[in-house]
């Protein structure tokens, strides 16, 4: 099932990174002011008394929602000043299908451009290395296969996990 915000496609089947990363944030929170949560949830338990609870989740909430709204305006731009630099240094291989390939996920590789892109694989290969050739990826042989990371975008998701 993907999952689409706007210009923003998330296929979880592809993710390489935890699929997460909003509620480990969140939840990361909690541990490191665990002290504060549990004396609050005792006053619930003991007394009724939510309202210090509750205001704590909320800030949370709060705090994880405003690093979200950060993280997809940093990929938006990341994302623009990609098809900007594509479009001029690659005119020849840019669509608009290969630049949403580069954001579904912190990396690609040669099937996912073939079959998202409906094109050979002796063209996909063309396309990803002309775009190591230009510095738009990163490619990292592991076993057999050839990832091509956007190291932009993984630099990004690592900042706000």
């Amino acid at each position: 099932m993907d999952v689409t915000l706007g210009f923003f496609c998330i296929r979880p089947q592809f993710i390489l990174l935890d699929p997460t990363p909003i509620y480990q944030k969140w939840v990361s929170l909690l541990v490191l002011h665990s002290w504060f949560y549990y004396d609050n949830i005792q006053k619930v338990r003991d007394t009724q008394d939510w309202e210090a609870w509750l205001l704590y989740m909320l800030e949370g909430l709060i705090d994880t929602a405003k690093n979200t709204i950060s993280l997809i305006s940093e990929i938006k731009t990341l994302m623009a000043d990609y098809k900007k630099r594509m479009k001029t240094d690659l005119s020849k291989i840019y669509r608009q299908e290969l630049l949403n390939n580069l954001f579904y996920h912190p990396y690609t590789k040669i099937e996912f451009v073939m079959d998202e892109l409906n094109v050979t694989r002796i063209t996909a290969t063309k396309y990803l290395e002309q775009l190591v050739e230009h510095g738009f990826l990163q490619k990292q042989k592991i076993g057999r296969a050839n990832y091509y990371i956007n190291q932009p975008l993984c630099s990004l998701l690592m900042r706000h996990s």
